[in-house]
């Protein structure tokens, strides 16, 4: 009677490695300030589709067309999951602390909406431009790929892991 107990506390995680994980990132990602969001999610596009050595915050807020206090605002709630390396210097980039979080906004799986909006390269602007700090990305930034709503695979979050959306 014991082992059953215990093995049946275990299928949850076997079958959802990443589901504390996954309510934590959702819990941060749903404290973005409405107003702000779409901001937020462009920003955080970026930083997925740039070089794994970080992104620079002042080539990033040119190509968005966004001063600092605008990106200030759209991370304020993000600071567990974003890092400004060296601020006030030229040398401020945008990191990850840790690769789990770009994975869990590209996985629809996992993030639902926000992983088709990220995977969307919801960078918008005027012209082709290179991605910053070398990724070697070319994004044309005046063609966001849009995709109708009624195309979009997927609206909300999953119940963390298990592929069902909750609105």
């Amino acid at each position: 009677m014991m082992i059953r107990e215990i093995d049946d506390s275990l299928v949850p995680h076997t079958l959802h490695p990443f589901h504390a994980l996954d309510v934590l990132y959702e819990e941060i990602l749903l404290s973005i300030i409405p107003e702000i969001q779409h901001t937020t999610l462009r920003i955080l596009s970026l930083c997925v589709h740039a070089s794994p050595h970080g992104l620079f915050v002042q080539e990033a807020m040119a190509f968005l067309d966004i001063d600092r206090s605008t990106v200030d605002r759209a991370l304020q709630n993000l600071h567990s999951v974003v890092n400004i390396s060296s601020p006030g210097t030229d040398e401020e980039c945008f990191h990850f602390f840790h690769h789990s979080f770009p994975d869990f906004l590209q996985d629809t799986k996992r993030s639902g909406w926000i992983a088709c909006e990220i995977n969307m390269e919801m960078v918008e602007g005027a012209s082709t431009t290179q991605v910053p700090s070398g990724s070697g990305t070319t994004l044309d930034k005046g063609k966001g790929r849009a995709i109708p709503e009624s195309r979009l695979p997927c609206r909300g979050f999953p119940v963390s892991g298990s592929g069902s959306m909750v609105e």
